[in-house]
């Protein structure tokens, strides 16, 4: 995923933004970012949230990332500066970039 899209599945589910909705086609505003953006949990339910029986396997992949050193996107800095550094930011990490291409 893009470091747009991390950011905001992580800040919705941090800032609990689907509480209290009960329509899945009911836009909320993602939380934490400068514009202002929109989103459905019919459109971004979120990883293994709200499936049944996967609840405590999205709760260990929400551990796993906290203890994370870091996260792999598929970005580069100087399409999405803030996104990298706003999700840097939320989860406390230094920016470590490794590009390699072959031709």
């Amino acid at each position: 995923m893009c470091a747009f899209c991390v950011l905001c599945q992580h800040n919705v589910e941090r800032f609990n933004a689907y509480d209290g909705v009960l329509d899945y086609n009911h836009p909320v505003v993602v939380p934490g970012l400068e514009k202002r953006f929109e989103v459905t949990r019919a459109q971004a339910p979120g990883f293994f949230r709200g499936w049944p029986g996967w609840e405590k396997f999205a709760d260990d992949v929400e551990r796993a990332r906290a203890e994370a050193d870091g996260v792999v996107m598929n970005t580069f800095v100087e399409m999405e500066p803030e996104y990298v550094a706003g999700y840097a930011a939320a989860r406390a990490m230094k920016d470590v970039l490794i590009f390699v291409h072959d031709n």
